[in-house]
């Protein structure tokens, strides 16, 4: 008998140790746990388990265990996490290139299904803002096959037209997914631009500055001359056996004549819910905000849009990770006579 309380207690006393290192974690852990499906919450495990009439050795064994699976299986997306953050492009990399320019990315997540790509050389630079079917853990786990096609293409490849990217990109998901195998429809939405800075004395070979642009339901807003313009992707995704397999990807060509600013997102912005009436943002709204502050210092957009987002969601939940970037686009001068592409 005295062996049994003696049992009794040395368990009670491990949920308690356990229960008090988890109230010390960081608090979003909980929170962020949904991305494990659905469970029983692990501080309901925990206060159960110390309730007084639970007192079966047995039962204290199994809630002891079921914490230790769930701080198991947080170690393992914690140690993702990290793996992603590693991949994503440094942003002072990006800073060297482009001074004025900053990337707000706010998963919902522990880990998330968006990411942003980043690759620069010489006159060229490639950029895309990437999201991947889902969020959390599977859509991680695609981004990080999508980082490592788009290193394969343009690095590797040496591939640098956005819409020669997307048909590679189309084709390379689709075989590493065996897609057309499996029925597997996972994918990606992508806006990929590449920046041609040419210098003046470089025109007379590889033309004038410019933007070119390829989307897949993935668009670009650029503000030049004091007006915004949208250029909308086309509308099919990256990956998915049910799409034409023979679909080309449109490349849409904007001068850089002056000063620009581009923007590259996602749609997790826009699709938040939130506000008096609890609605979608909406690209619209997204877009006049935008222009608003599109005179501002990058870095002061960027906490202009999280402070925006932060009072729009309120006391509610983040519903989707959220990527939106900005670059203020300063040219080099253009030569004289040299043509200007349309």
């Amino acid at each position: 008998m005295q062996t049994q309380k003696t049992k009794i207690v040395h368990l009670q006393q491990t949920v308690e140790t356990l229960t008090q290192n988890f109230y010390n974690e960081e608090p979003e852990v909980e929170a962020k746990l949904i991305a494990l499906g659905p469970r029983t919450p692990l501080k309901a495990s925990f206060q159960a388990s110390s309730q007084p009439g639970l007192r079966d050795p047995e039962a204290l064994l199994t809630s002891t265990t079921a914490v230790r699976k769930n701080r198991d299986t947080l170690d393992s997306i914690l140690y993702a996490r990290q793996i992603q953050q590693a991949l994503l492009p440094q942003l002072d990399v990006i800073q060297s290139v482009f001074a004025e320019s900053f990337v707000l990315f706010k998963p919902r997540d522990m880990v998330s299904g968006d990411f942003y790509w980043f690759n620069s050389k010489s006159h060229l630079s490639v950029i895309g803002a990437v999201d991947c079917t889902g969020h959390g853990v599977p859509g991680a786990f695609l981004s990080m096959i999508g980082n490592e096609l788009l290193n394969k293409i343009v690095i590797f490849k040496g591939i640098s037209e956005p819409d020669r990217i997307l048909n590679q990109l189309q084709l390379e998901m689709r075989n590493t997914l065996k897609q057309k195998e499996n029925g597997n429809e996972d994918g990606m939405d992508i806006g990929l631009c590449t920046l041609h800075l040419v210098p003046e004395d470089r025109q007379e070979w590889f033309g004038p500055p410019r933007l070119e642009f390829a989307g897949a339901r993935n668009h670009l807003i650029y503000i030049q001359d004091q007006q915004l313009r949208v250029i909308k992707g086309d509308k099919i995704p990256i990956g998915g056996y049910l799409y034409q397999e023979d679909h080309s990807y449109t490349r849409h060509v904007v001068p850089l004549h002056t000063s620009t600013r581009i923007y590259l997102f996602s749609d997790g912005f826009a699709d938040q819910f939130g506000g008096p009436e609890k609605k979608k943002f909406m690209m619209g709204r997204f877009r006049e905000l935008l222009f608003s502050i599109h005179q501002r210092p990058m870095p002061e957009q960027k906490e202009l849009l999280d402070q925006q987002l932060r009072q729009w969601i309120g006391t509610g939940p983040q519903i989707d990770d959220v990527l939106v970037m900005g670059f203020l686009i300063i040219p080099p001068p253009l030569k004289k006579n040299s043509e200007t592409e349309s």
